[in-house]
């Protein structure tokens, strides 16, 4: 209720509200409660992923809310079908609609927005009320949009705010102003970046040439281009994440965007018509080539490569994230950002560029421990390090007896190792030799995960920092966590590589080097440490084990950015195993 109270104050006063809380402190009723304590009559409760619509909706509910959502707007379209690229599927959407070949549209054009609110206040989740909407013949997308002046609570997927096309093609000219915005797991916002990329495959660029090839065979030009850029490319293909080609390249080749836009959407035509007008599914490459040139534009992007061999991508990435995250705070009316894990306050003003005020309230330092802190213990190992220059076999054979001994001193539940990277993940998982062990990988689903640990009595899962399995995955029986130790198998700071260094050359130029590593480096290193922490406990009963496996944990800056107090230090492996066995006896 008081945390009710500060949000209802903050949104009457149109602030921005920074609230930091654990899972299980209640922070999405107490947000929401608040809005309605304020009267806010309209508010956008963003998240990262169409799964974490499901709590705000349920909440709203109980609340007696009248609730709008949008999630991809291809994934909730009743007539989509195969692998359509989402960028081509709101331009196939649009022709299908201005020629009235929709029936799925056309019957929402004739539906009211009370008929809408009635079949999703039916629903026990937004894919149930999807379901229900495709059912009555709706397009989802749009009849939930006639809920607009309707329902004061809107839920979306962070691409509908922080995307500027797709903000804009959203709120139209009206933008956020009117708006209260509520920012979930408000610490992803140090990946903003990833949500503006724009990425074209080697396979997409080779598809269309031969586009080109079939459909404007009297443009050969363009097709020799696109060949010079996949030479180009691939001769900067190698090393560690993204190698800088640079914008030059590809706009020094390919010239104006306007024209490989007229380009595409005459391929577009050709395509339709072949398929007897059935354009919901058509995939258009030279469209995907046309949105690359028109990104490369926009200053603050330049043009990496990433990937090996053959299956290399092209990736327009932003190299200053606050341009995509200053403008949403300077024009909402009021924000409120939620996180069990926020970024040091510093990092707003400095790496997003927000100018306005921050309140920033962590509800234990305010209202006390929402669990107790006796029941975590938390042990730093000294002797190992995940530093690049420390990096060889008898290190990953280190890591591997400490997460074995891990799991072997715990008599039920499950150890998350977690590691800064794929690569290092795998050069140490395959030394480890345990029973029963899971490892990540970039298919994993987060649900196979949780009943192969519901089935198994000891599981150990390998993870990365900032993946699936540490970003707000809970694994739990009856409301006790499953998750019984974390072993934070080294610091999981930024790999080194060109788009690192281009955004810290970007940032320095504003603030210093100094200050921009702290900020690149520390804090995020720090958040993504903190959330992995985070999936031990989950309720107040939970106790858990934490090992800090990296000497660099001690830094002081570091260990300020944690937030986390340090029980004892282990500098050998026989000490740190006397410590685990002893602290498992209590989980």
């Amino acid at each position: 209720m008081e945390a009710a109270g500060l949000v209802s104050d903050c949104v009457r006063r149109g602030c921005v509200l920074a609230l930091q809380a654990p899972t299980g402190f209640g922070k999405t009723i107490a947000v929401l409660y608040g809005l309605v304590l304020a009267g806010a009559p309209r508010s956008l409760y963003v998240v990262r992923t169409r799964n974490e619509m499901l709590r705000p909706f349920v909440e709203a509910r109980r609340l007696g809310l009248i609730v709008s959502f949008h999630y991809s707007k291809r994934d909730m379209c009743p007539m989509v079908r195969g692998g359509v690229d989402h960028h081509d599927f709101w331009r196939n959407c649009a022709l299908l609609r201005k020629r009235r070949m929709c029936p799925y549209y056309e019957n929402t054009e004739s539906t009211g927005a009370r008929v809408v609110a009635g079949i999703v206040a039916g629903a026990s989740s937004p894919f149930e009320a999807v379901e229900k909407l495709k059912d009555r013949g709706l397009c989802p997308y749009y009849a939930l949009r006639k809920l607009g002046g309707l329902a004061p609570l809107h839920i979306l997927t962070y691409p509908y705010v922080f995307s500027p096309v797709i903000r804009s093609l959203f709120l139209g000219e009206a933008g956020l102003g009117d708006y209260v915005l509520v920012i979930d797991e408000s610490h992803s916002l140090v990946n903003v970046a990833d949500l503006a990329e724009h990425s074209v495959s080697r396979t997409t660029l080779e598809r269309a040439i031969a586009e080109i090839e079939r459909y404007a065979p009297g443009l050969a030009g363009y097709a020799e281009a696109l060949r010079r850029i996949i030479d180009a490319a691939s001769r900067s293909v190698g090393g560690r994440g993204y190698r800088l080609l640079g914008k030059h390249v590809v706009l020094g080749e390919l010239g104006d965007p306007g024209i490989w836009l007229d380009l595409s959407e005459d391929i577009r035509e050709r395509k339709t018509r072949e398929r007897g007008g059935d354009a919901v599914s058509v995939r258009v490459y030279t469209y995907s080539v046309a949105l690359l040139l028109e990104t490369l534009l926009d200053p603050v992007y330049e043009l990496f490569v990433k990937g090996g061999g053959d299956r290399w991508v092209l990736a327009a990435k932003p190299v200053d994230p606050a341009p995509l995250v200053s403008g949403v705070f300077e024009s909402a009316r009021s924000i409120i950002m939620l996180s069990g894990t926020q970024p040091d306050p510093g990092y707003f003003r400095d790496v997003l560029g927000i100018s306005r005020d921050i309140l920033f309230v962590d509800v234990e330092e305010r209202y006390g421990y929402v669990f107790p802190p006796e029941n975590r213990f938390v042990a730093a190992a000294t002797y190992v390090s995940s530093r690049y220059t420390r990096r060889s076999g008898e290190m990953y054979a280190k890591y591997a007896d400490l997460v074995e001994t891990a799991y072997r001193c715990l008599r039920r539940g499950v150890v998350l190792a977690v590691y800064p990277s794929y690569e290092f993940m795998l050069m140490v998982a395959q030394r480890i030799r345990v029973p029963d062990m899971y490892v990540e990988t970039p298919r994993t689903r987060i649900d196979e995960v949780v009943e192969k640990a519901l089935a198994s009595e000891k599981l150990l899962v390998n993870a990365v920092a900032g993946g699936k399995l540490t970003e707000g995955v809970e694994i739990t029986r009856g409301g006790e966590s499953l998750v019984k130790i974390v072993v934070a198998a080294g610091v999981p700071y930024p790999s080194p590589d060109d788009y690192l260094e281009e955004v810290m050359k970007r940032l320095s130029e504003r603030i210093g080097r100094e200050r921009a590593w702290i900020h690149i480096y520390l804090d995020t290193a720090a958040v993504k440490t903190r959330q992995a922490i985070g999936r031990a406990q989950r309720s107040p009963g939970d106790r858990a084990l934490i090992v800090l496996a990296d000497n660099r944990y001690l830094d002081p800056r570091l260990r300020k950015r944690l937030r986390t107090h340090i029980n004892t230090v282990a500098a050998s492996p026989r000490q740190l195993r006397s410590i685990i066995c002893r602290a498992a006896e209590y989980l």
